[in-house]
C-alpha cells in the first residue's frame, strides 16, 4: 500500500475549495483523496478559532514530520540503566515498564530485543521459553456410570459404595483406573 503525504499545493486547493463552500466529500473527490484523509488534516491543522490556513498546516506538518524519527538513539549511559534491569533478570517488557513507572527512561521493549539482536553474542542471556507448569490430568468419564453399567453384580451392593459398615477387606476404589 503506497502512502504519500498531502503536498503544499494540495492544502492550498483544499483551502481554496473550503472557503468556496464544499463540503469534504467533494473536494476529496476533486483531489483523488479519500475523504477522511481530508477530514483528518482539517481537523489536525485548523483552531476553532481560524479557519484552514494552508501555509499554517503545511508548517504543522513539516514540524510534526521532523519530531518524528524511526528509532530514537539511546546513550551509552541510558543503555547501561537497561542493562542493569537485564541484569536482574526481568524481561525487556519489565524492564520498559519499569523504567517508566520509575520514570527514568521511556523505551519500547521492541527496542531492546532490536539493540540486542544487534549486539549478538555480546548480549545478555534472556529469560525464554514456556512457563512450565504441572500437567492437569485430563478428566474422563465419570466413575459412578462406568461402576453401575459394566460392574459385576457384587460391586453394586451397598458395602461396595461405602454404604454401612465398612471393614479394610470390604473396600473398593471407586474410579481409579491407575493412572
Amino acid at each position: 500500500m503506497n502512502y504519500t503525504h498531502l503536498s503544499q499545493s494540495e492544502r492550498y486547493q483544499i483551502q481554496c475549495l473550503r472557503d468556496v463552500g464544499l463540503s469534504i466529500t467533494q473536494t476529496a473527490l476533486r483531489l483523488g483523496r479519500h475523504r477522511s484523509t481530508i477530514a483528518r488534516e482539517i481537523r489536525r491543522n485548523s483552531d476553532a478559532s481560524t479557519a484552514y490556513q494552508a501555509h499554517n498546516a503545511h508548517q504543522q506538518a513539516l514540524s510534526r514530520q521532523s519530531g518524528q524519527t524511526n528509532a530514537q538513539r539511546f546513550d551509552g549511559a541510558q543503555w547501561e540503566l537497561v542493562l542493569s534491569y537485564l541484569q536482574l533478570d526481568l524481561s525487556p517488557q519489565q524492564a520498559a515498564a519499569r523504567l517508566g513507572l520509575e520514570r527514568r527512561l521511556r523505551i519500547s521493549h521492541t527496542c531492546i530485543y532490536n539493540r540486542l539482536r544487534r549486539m549478538g553474542q555480546a548480549a545478555p542471556r534472556l529469560r525464554c521459553g514456556h512457563c512450565r507448569r504441572k500437567a492437569h490430568r485430563v478428566r474422563g468419564n465419570c466413575a459412578i456410570a462406568w461402576v453401575s453399567h459394566s460392574a459385576p453384580p457384587s460391586w453394586t451392593s451397598e458395602r461396595a459404595w461405602g454404604i454401612g459398615r465398612a471393614t479394610p477387606s470390604s473396600r473398593v476404589r471407586v474410579g481409579w483406573q491407575g493412572w
